[in-house]
This record gives C-alpha cells, structure tokens and sequence, in this order.
C-alpha cells in the first residue's frame, strides 16, 4: 500500500485532531471519525499531488482543506491534483458531489470573473465601478457589509409598513417561547431587491455562475433565545456548501441585538464532514477566534450583509440581548439549485430553505 508521510490525516485515531475543537459534539463524531480513517487506510495515497499542493500553499487544518492560496491556474496538471486530494480525504462521502466538486469548479471561474472585472472598470457601465472592490471584499471575507439596501433598488419604508404586521405577530410568539420563529407571507416591497441587477451581479460574481433566488422569510430571534434553545448561537456552518443569505435589517442590529458573527476567511474551508454529515456540529469558541477574525454583522435598520453559509459563523445569544427582526433571503448557484433541486433539498441538506417564501428568480 502507498503511504505517504507528508500527507496530514486529521482522521488518525491517535491525533483525534478535531477532538479539541469541537463543542460537546466529539462524541457522536467518533464513530463517523473511524469510518473515515477505515475508509483511508484502504485507499492509495496520492502522494505526488498531495505533496505538490502542499508545496503551492494548500493548507491542512483541523476542519478542512484550503486551497485559496495555491492559485487559480486551471491548467490540466493542477486540476488533476487538486482533484485526486479532494477525492482521496473525501472518500466515501456520497453527497461531497453536490457539496465540494460542484463549488469548487465554480471557485475557479469565480476567481476567473474577478481577474477580469479587476481590469475592466472603464468598460462597465455608468454605476457600476464599486463590483469589482466589493466583489474582492466579498470573496476574501466570505460577507460584505451593507449601510443601506436603499441603494440597490429597495423602498426600506414601504417594506417595514408591509412586514410589521407579521413581526408583531412573531414578537408575541417569542415572548413566550425560547425558539427563533419565521414568516413566509409575502412581501411585494422587497421583490426589487430581489430583482436589482446589482445584487444579482455580486452574487453571480461570487458564486461564478447564475444566482438562483429560491425565496426569503422573516425572521424573529427574541431576547429569550439561549445556545441550549437555538442551536445556531454555536459555531457552525449550514452543511452545503457555498450559498449565500443576504440579511435585511428591520430595526438597528447592535453588539446586544442577537449580531451574527462570521469568521473570516473560513468560507474558503472544503470541510472534512460535509453534508448531512456535517449536520449538528459546533465548534468550540476559543478555537474559531484564535484561528480567524471575527465580525459582528452590527448594522442600522434598512441596511445588513449579504455572507457565504460555508463560512463558520453563529447567531450571538450569549448573556442578556435584544430581539433581532430581520428579513433572509436565501441565494445559490443555478448548477447547484438544479442538481439539489429548487425548493425541495435533499437528505439532511439546509440549502434550498425549506421554510420560506418560494420564488423562482435567475439572474442577471
């Protein structure tokens, strides 16, 4: 059997190497941690690309691979790497297809489209100059803060006036119960949003390909939420992949206000446990702030953020805090909405929402 020192394998029984990071889930992930070092141990080690990846920057952590710095020539060779490294540390993985291949092709044409956005300002029309340093913030943090959607086609006033009636309603739900609580009534003032050629060509520009907009909902996390009852106040990342959420804000979202909190970077991460596999682990928060830069998605009413759930981030709970009303609207790739299916997700997989009000927008 070809072994290959240099190769990491966070799988090895004896390094237990996510172990220390993650919170109160390495217990249940034991048995899946031997499935996959039995599953590597059968297999040839690739050690030519894996050695050569290593050697153009590819990094091993205790969650995942990260290719971001090994560079996006798409010549015959490096693809061939790259590709025998992500098949070998996600063999047996039948839904790693959906979660990794699809997003890593789309990652390099992605990095294709910024080069060239990056070189072509004097050709874009009147308006358009900010994509392409947005564009890059965006693709380096994996989130990009917004002051105010109003300058991407959205009425800010006649959407609150439209939605208050159901935050109301969800408002009473949460002070009676510690659990996040959602609308999918329809809301006619948001859809130039949904339809603003601006936040069409960021998203595709991330993303590489076609935005699908599958549809958004209201969201209300009140002030009685706790990590015990909201499992997203712990760090995670939503289990498929690249997709994107853009978060419209319907009151100030302050450092006590339930602020998501994004890691910085980590969006780059092609994790060990994707998909269903993925689904119910934390991360331990001493590990996630030491390893990256954290931002609080703090903001004003009518402005928020748009961020990559492959990113880890979790909603902040902790302590005394605010309510947070906030409209989500849910974004991925048209190749990965059409293998998924629109709408309907498969297995454990969060993306398509399940819970939302459906649409069915392309673009740009």
């Amino acid at each position: 059997m070809d072994r290959c020192e240099q190769a990491p394998n966070p799988f090895a029984a004896h390094r237990s190497s996510l172990a220390p990071y993650l919170e109160n889930t390495w217990p249940k992930m034991q048995s899946l941690w031997r499935t996959r070092l039995t599953t590597l141990s059968s297999l040839s080690t690739p050690c030519e690309s894996i050695t050569s990846l290593l050697s153009a920057g590819l990094r091993v952590g205790p969650l995942g691979l990260d290719f971001s710095s090994v560079g996006t020539t798409a010549d015959a060779k490096s693809l061939a790497a790259t590709n025998a490294t992500m098949a070998y540390y996600n063999a047996g993985c039948s839904e790693c297809a959906i979660v990794i291949y699809i997003d890593w092709e789309l990652r390099l044409a992605s990095s294709a489209a910024a080069a060239s956005l990056a070189g072509m300002n004097s050709q874009l029309a009147l308006g358009d100059e900010w994509l392409a340093p947005a564009a890059a913030r965006f693709r380096r943090d994996g989130f990009l803060k917004v002051q105010s959607w109003e300058g991407w086609g959205l009425d800010f006033a006649s959407l609150r006036a439209q939605a208050w009636p159901e935050v109301k309603r969800l408002h009473a739900l949460g002070a009676q119960s510690a659990k996040a609580h959602f609308s999918t009534a329809r809301l006619q003032a948001l859809e130039p949003l949904v339809r603003s050629r601006a936040v069409q060509r960021l998203a595709s520009s991330y993303l590489g390909d076609r935005v699908a907009i599958d549809g958004y909902k209201i969201v209300h996390t009140g002030s009685l939420l706790t990590r015990a009852t909201y499992p997203s106040g712990n760090w995670h990342n939503d289990g498929c992949g690249t997709r994107l959420k853009l978060f419209v804000y319907l009151d100030e979202v302050g450092a006590t206000s339930g602020a998501t909190r994004i890691a910085a970077g980590s969006q780059n991460n092609v994790y060990f446990l994707a998909g269903s596999s993925n689904s119910g682990v934390y991360w331990n928060d001493t590990f996630i702030e030491r390893a990256y830069d954290v931002h609080s998605m703090v903001g004003k009413r009518g402005g928020g953020f748009i961020f990559d759930t492959n990113a880890a981030h979790r909603g902040d709970v902790d302590g005394k805090h605010e309510a947070r009303d906030a409209i989500v609207i849910d974004m991925l790739s048209v190749r990965k909405a059409s293998v998924l299916g629109r709408g309907k997700g498969k297995g454990r997989f969060s993306c398509p929402e399940k819970v939302r009000y459906a649409l069915d927008v392309v673009g740009p």
